[in-house]
């Protein structure tokens, strides 16, 4: 048979969403979202051209991936970390960046300034 959900339609609930894609739409979120995917990808590109270390640079907005031409990615998680940057690692040869959607571009221009760093120690 059919299914409806329990809490479905929680007159709370449904206020918070509202205001939260209110905010996405208006708050200039997604926006910001945009000028530091930009920024990221432009600079990330630049370091690849840079590091032979890097095979390729993807993603979707601010999720990004860095492939790797070897196994490296543990270490440079590790050193990142040491120096205050949280990055992740899904296997050996893959960097994963998730910030958060208001993360301001000085934010981006650290974390540039320390995996480049990072990175030129491998």
């Amino acid at each position: 048979g059919d299914h409806a959900s329990t809490f479905g339609g929680n007159p709370l609930s449904c206020r918070a969403g509202c205001v939260v894609f209110q905010e996405l739409l208006e708050g200039g979120i997604l926006e910001n979202c945009k000028r530091q995917s930009d920024y990221l990808f432009e600079h990330l590109k630049e370091i690849a051209q840079r590091n032979s270390k890097i095979k390729e640079i993807r993603g979707k907005g601010l999720m990004i991936g860095i492939e790797l031409e070897g196994p490296w990615a543990e270490r440079i998680v590790h050193d990142c970390l040491e120096r205050g940057l949280i990055l992740n690692a899904p296997n050996q040869r893959v960097l994963r960046l998730l910030p958060p959607l208001i993360v301001s571009q000085s934010d981006c221009t650290l974390f540039l300034e320390i995996f480049e760093s990072v990175l030129s120690r491998i």
